[in-house]
């Protein structure tokens, strides 16, 4: 794969990769809260004025999560963008279009699993008030099957129809 512009397996690394950053970030964010809830109790033990260590930590709380949403958000596009370009920048003769739209099918069947895994994850108790911090990244995430179909479909159009329009008959 090293030195190759595109190929019709990167929608594979991108729900892998897309799936492992959406759990991570949700567990990090358990994790977080876990971990300043505890640090609060053990100032307030000590007997130390946590009026303004609470409120720091809240706001930095809050903004990290806000961010981590947005960040998720930022680096699907990009990823997806980055696949339409590599897809517009490969020749490849319209036989292996069956081969494709096959692969396709697939992308989109092993996204079915993973959007459900990652809707029973944010089902958990434990979990669901992480959850709350990340309303786009939960849209994604449950609508994965979906988006990875219509980038299939815009990966293909952008594989297979340039070659039409280029003039470019030197596959």
């Amino acid at each position: 794969m090293i030195g190759k512009k595109g190929s019709v397996l990167d929608i594979f690394i991108i729900i892998a990769l897309i799936a492992s950053i959406s759990v991570t970030l949700l567990v990090a964010t358990r994790i977080t809260g876990d971990v300043n809830d505890k640090l609060k109790d053990v100032l307030t033990e000590k007997g130390m004025d946590t009026a303004m260590i609470n409120a720091t930590l809240d706001k930095v709380t809050s903004v990290t999560t806000t961010s981590f949403d947005f960040i998720f958000v930022f680096l699907y596009v990009g990823l997806l963008l980055a696949m339409i370009i590599s897809a517009l920048l490969i020749n490849v003769h319209p036989a292996f279009a069956i081969v494709f739209f096959i692969i396709f099918i697939l992308s989109v069947v092993v996204a079915i699993p993973i959007s459900n895994f990652y809707e029973a994850l944010i089902g958990n108790a434990e979990m669901a008030t992480a959850a709350t911090n990340f309303p786009m990244q939960n849209l994604i995430m449950s609508k994965l099957p979906i988006i990875s179909f219509v980038v299939g479909i815009v990966a293909m159009i952008a594989t297979f129809a340039k070659s039409r329009f280029t003039g470019d008959q030197n596959l």
